[in-house]
């Protein structure tokens, strides 16, 4: 089982970056180069704009205390459930009740402050690229007829690999910790997963965006 969803990781992201390059030779590279540096622009202002976005979320919708709760849950319901507590006698357990619920939500509100902020930086980057793509679609239809020339192609060819490299990398630094943690229940299944495949051993264990996303997130 993990072996087989270790090789769809590896299909996926052989996907992407082969779409990225397929688009990238397509476009040539002056065109791929501006649609790269939307998604520059869009996860700097993503950065410098999730602070603001996580406290409307927090203040106008209710997110976060859906978030909170399921957090919460999951991990009194593995306590109640572990084998440990369950051995002890029926007189220890409201003691033990009564530490592991301040320990549960201390730790579940930590965990939900760094998913709201991940959400929130998520938001901020698609409202943006959403906003630059409608910009781009309408300035850009008289450069139709642009450069198409081999030169410019084969430079998108390439810049279109190393785009695809660094949105796999974004992605294994971002997303996979944001599922582990909104879905806890597929975070060993993700684990077996990455182990088993090629593209996170290279693009996850040595991703040096990892370190930047925890300093920042947490």
């Amino acid at each position: 089982m993990s072996t087989g969803s270790g090789l769809i990781i590896d299909i996926i992201a052989l996907g992407i970056i082969v779409l990225s390059t397929a688009l990238g030779a397509r476009r040539g590279f002056a065109l791929t180069v501006v649609s790269f540096m939307q998604w520059f622009v869009c996860v700097i202002l993503g950065f410098i704009l999730c602070g603001t976005a996580k406290s409307f979320l927090m203040d106008y919708t209710e997110l976060d205390d859906i978030i909170h709760d399921g957090i919460l849950s999951h991990i009194q319901t593995t306590v109640n459930e572990s084998s440990a507590y369950l051995a002890l006698p029926d007189l220890f357990h409201d003691w033990i009740d009564d530490g592991t619920a301040a320990l549960a939500e201390d730790t579940a509100a930590s965990i939900t402050s760094s998913l709201m902020t991940v959400i929130g930086f998520l938001s901020v980057v698609f409202l943006i690229k959403l906003i630059c793509f409608g910009l781009v679609r309408l300035l850009s239809r008289r450069y139709n007829e642009g450069i198409t020339g081999f030169l410019d192609g084969f430079l998108g060819f390439l810049f279109g690999i190393a785009r695809g490299l660094i949105l796999l990398l974004l992605g294994f630094a971002v997303l996979v910790p944001v599922l582990s943690l909104m879905v806890p229940d597929l975070s060993e299944t993700i684990s077996k997963a990455m182990e088993s495949s090629y593209a996170a051993n290279i693009l996850y264990d040595d991703n040096m965006l990892l370190i930047l996303v925890r300093d920042f997130f947490s």
